[in-house]
């Protein structure tokens, strides 16, 4: 497993991804993405605010089963 914090890949199975950081404090932001137009990119946030708490839910039950601390991304300072 890679040290990498906590991210979702989502993706069209086709040509389209993206990549979303994801905070303790349950936001998110977008890391990078492929193909995905302003209107998808909004759809496909406006879904991830809607679940973010499940989402984040069942990623503490998975570190907590499996003895991992939870790893989220950290927001740098300005």
């Amino acid at each position: 497993m890679v040290n990498e914090p906590f991210h979702i890949h989502i993706s069209d199975d086709a040509n389209k991804l993206c990549k979303y950081w994801i905070f303790e404090n349950q936001h998110f932001e977008l890391a990078d993405h492929v193909g995905f137009n302003k209107k998808e990119l909004r759809k496909i946030e406006q879904i991830l605010a809607e679940s973010m708490n499940e989402i984040c839910n069942q990623y503490e039950y998975y570190c907590n089963t499996n003895h991992i601390a939870p790893n989220y991304k950290i927001r740098k300072a300005p």
